[in-house]
């Protein structure tokens, strides 16, 4: 969603060198009805003992390469899959997976109707076909890139972060992904597979530990329900005010970069992705306007399904506190899931400040690390 948004911005969030080599590499995945487009960088080796940067807590601790190749086999391969807003594309996560890398290995795709996936033709962009796409793109992603042993990570902004939530749920419920837990052993054959088990497998399950992919958590950024639907006739007003129009990419670049990103490199490459070009001029792939009709069904019931979600991380990053719903404020007193506030920054959080989500979601990650090694020395 697009909530309103200043003319103009007085101050640019620090710029990040627009030179800077981005290796982002592309693909596809055959999903339902469509080919999904997706962004990804791989994981970089970090040594052992390697810690974030000074900006994050200094937290040094072992972390583990890519691969189930770790001492004792308890090495995961870390990957966080962002989804993008109503409009928006995976690209508009460039600054974001770069700065991620250390970590992570970074997927970001194209929704159904955006971006790349972009077909030209009227999308349904229902939040239960937009929740069985990311299902399916999930479950597909991990079988053809040979995935057993991986925490997976879902960050998700704005309508984003609602399919997020869902899908979360679904992959859980479907034993896709399953529920990282600290103080619990991992599951067992017999656990992952418990129908048609040969009798040799039975009587070696209560030793033998099976590959499975666990879900690390779920980080919503700049979302949440009560906000979002409230929201709703303020979202219409600005939408309205979008151009239809632009004589050229850098006309659709700068003009973003004055009304919806502060960051005019993030800008610069997440724009282009979201055009088509019509004869002289170039028009938008999603329109917003037109989308209207599935708005609430985006965000409704997305906070008590939060709330329910028993993975063992629960964020939610804002720009503002008045981006933050009363429900969210008890649960995170509650201890149900952590708030964090981002401030100089707009309704696209993870354009106008990559670094500090960056920051936050590595130290998300290096905590997570730390609990797994202390329990595991016990």
């Amino acid at each position: 969603m697009l909530p309103p948004a200043p003319r103009f911005w007085a101050a640019r969030s620090a710029e990040i060198d627009p030179k800077m080599n981005l290796s982002l590499d592309e693909d596809t995945v055959q999903v339902n009805d469509l080919s999904i487009h997706y962004y990804s960088v791989q994981k970089e080796n970090t040594p052992p003992g390697a810690s974030v940067t000074d900006a994050i807590d200094p937290l040094v601790i072992p972390v583990c390469n890519s691969g189930p190749s770790g001492a004792a086999g308890k090495c995961y391969d870390d990957i966080a899959i962002l989804i993008h807003g109503a409009g928006h594309c995976g690209m508009s996560y460039a600054l974001l997976a770069d700065l991620l890398r250390s970590h992570f290995t970074v997927v970001a795709p194209d929704l159904r109707g955006h971006g790349k996936t972009w077909r030209g033709i009227d999308e349904d962009l229902s939040v239960e076909t937009l929740v069985d796409d990311l299902v399916c793109f999930v479950k597909t992603y991990l079988v053809m890139k040979g995935k057993s042993t991986s925490r997976v990570l879902l960050v998700g902004h704005s309508m984003g972060g609602a399919v997020v939530v869902k899908a979360a749920r679904e992959l859980l419920d479907q034993k896709i992904l399953h529920c990282l837990r600290f103080f619990t052993k991992p599951p067992t054959q017999d656990d992952t597979n418990p129908e048609g088990t040969s009798q040799k497998s039975s009587m070696s399950s209560k030793t033998a530990v099976s590959p499975v992919n666990y879900l690390n958590g779920v980080v919503l950024l700049d979302v949440c329900e009560e906000v979002a639907l409230a929201a709703l006739p303020s979202s219409k007003r600005f939408a309205e005010m979008i151009p239809a129009e632009f004589a050229s990419e850098q006309e659709a670049i700068e003009w973003t970069s004055h009304h919806l990103v502060r960051n005019h490199t993030s800008a610069t490459l997440s724009t282009p992705p979201q055009l088509y070009r019509d004869h002289d001029c170039f028009r938008w792939k999603v329109k917003l306007l037109n989308t209207q009709r599935w708005w609430p069904g985006w965000f409704q019931n997305m906070d008590k399904i939060l709330m329910q979600l028993p993975c063992p991380t629960k964020v939610v990053i804002v720009a503002g506190i008045d981006n933050i719903g009363n429900d969210i404020v008890v649960a995170q007193m509650s201890g149900k899931l952590q708030l964090e506030v981002i401030p100089k920054s707009g309704h696209i959080i993870h354009e106008d400040q990559a670094k500090e989500v960056a920051e936050k979601l590595i130290s998300l990650l290096l905590r997570q690390h730390k609990m797994e090694s202390v329990v595991l020395s016990h």
